[in-house]
């Protein structure tokens, strides 16, 4: 029961945040670009990437399936390339699918380097 209970705060702890980045880009009057998902999907990779090596077990659980996992999403992405796509955007969208992949898969790799010197 523990390790379900682990998940949901950390999903809830992620999902909030998540809100909370979207709600900030839009306050800083950027719409035209999904700065909230985008900062969301970088944040959680590195997270992860450092949890991946600090964590295991339990606090992996919280943090790696739950936290990340309601911080991060893919829908979101997906959702906002369709609508640069459908606003005719297209060149933003590749941009921004280009950008997230690679911005992800660099900050995997940051949190992987960052917690591996500090373990």
């Amino acid at each position: 029961m523990i390790p379900f209970v682990l998940v949901g705060l950390g999903g809830a702890l992620g999902a909030v945040g998540r809100y909370g980045l979207a709600r900030w880009a839009m306050a800083r009057g950027a719409p035209n670009w999904p700065w909230g998902t985008f900062a969301a999907n970088a944040i959680g990779s590195f997270v992860l990437g450092v949890a991946l090596v600090l964590a295991n077990g339990e606090p992996l659980l919280f943090i790696g399936v739950g936290f990340c996992g309601g911080l991060t999403t893919f829908s979101s992405f997906a959702a906002d390339m369709l609508m640069l796509v459908q606003a005719g955007r297209r060149s933003a969208a590749t941009y921004y699918a280009i950008g997230s992949i690679v911005t992800g898969l660099l900050c995997v790799i940051a949190g992987l380097v960052f917690g591996g010197l500090f373990s």
